[in-house]
């Protein structure tokens, strides 16, 4: 075999190892969002604080952890009003009370380890403290 042959039977291994063996950039960039049966208050502002980011690369998996936690963070909200823990006036949207969530995790990371229904009640009665003796409907009116 001449060793032009030879180099280019070299230079076509080389290129198949690479293709084989290498990641594309933007799989070795892009960062999984947490497992949402994990769905702890760490867990919950990552995935949540994604949804504030571009989401170009997300795919179908990280769309449906978005849209579980918003859903997750919407109901333990409506618990929260329907107990009295928090009285907010007005319509809130689940992306409303997604940023309280997330604006109050980022604000104190400390009680990121803390069961995230706890602290999803705390952001929204910080943000929306009830009267005494108000209460508040699912609608945010008395």
């Amino acid at each position: 075999m001449s060793n032009l042959k030879v180099l280019k039977v070299l230079v076509l291994i080389a290129f198949l190892v690479v293709l084989v063996v290498a990641k594309p950039a933007a799989a070795q960039e892009k960062k999984s969002m947490p497992d949402i049966n994990m769905l702890d208050s760490q867990n919950l502002h990552q995935i949540l604080a994604a949804g504030d980011a571009n989401s170009s690369d997300w795919d179908q998996q990280d769309y449906n952890r978005y849209f579980i936690a918003i859903g997750y963070v919407s109901g333990v909200a409506h618990t929260a009003i329907l107990l009295g823990r928090a009285c907010p006036h007005g319509f809130m949207s689940n992306g409303a009370v997604a940023k309280i969530v997330v604006n109050f995790l980022s604000e104190h990371p400390e009680e990121r380890s803390e069961p995230s229904p706890k602290e999803i009640f705390r952001a929204l009665s910080k943000s929306f403290p009830c009267k005494e003796g108000e209460i508040v409907g699912l609608a945010g009116t008395q």
